[in-house]
């Protein structure tokens, strides 16, 4: 009985720091999920928003913190309204660098419409 006594605090030991290290990595997403939440996600949402045009819907907003850049997906009626959409978000505070990564004619749809991802950057608008 003594000897298992003394081999249960080993084993504890042993757990401690794993679970010490566990704790540790826990503590290393919350961090940066914090990072992520502390962002200032409105002033972008607001240049995106102040783009609009009624002949193009947003389908994802996708921000991406860590990389400091946010991809949009979105259909326009025509290439023209699409290139429109992209010249006004090429000029909103604080989206940087927006660039048209790709698009595509919807054949398959009746109106044809044209969907497309543009990717920018974003600085701190403090």
């Amino acid at each position: 009985a003594r000897l298992g006594q003394l081999k249960v605090p080993a084993r504890t030991a042993e757990a401690g720091a794993g679970g010490a290290r566990a704790a540790g990595d826990a503590v290393k997403r919350a961090n940066a999920v914090a990072r992520e939440l502390a962002r200032r996600w409105d002033s972008v949402f607001l240049a995106i928003e102040s783009a609009s045009d009624p002949e193009v819907a947003l389908l994802a907003i996708e921000p991406d913190a860590g990389k400091g850049i946010v991809r949009i997906t979105a259909e326009a009626r025509n290439k023209v309204a699409m290139l429109r959409y992209v010249t006004r978000l090429q000029s909103r505070q604080p989206l940087q660098r927006v660039l048209l990564e790709r698009h595509e004619v919807r054949l398959q749809e009746p109106e044809r419409p044209v969907r497309f991802i543009v990717a920018g950057g974003w600085g701190e608008a403090q």
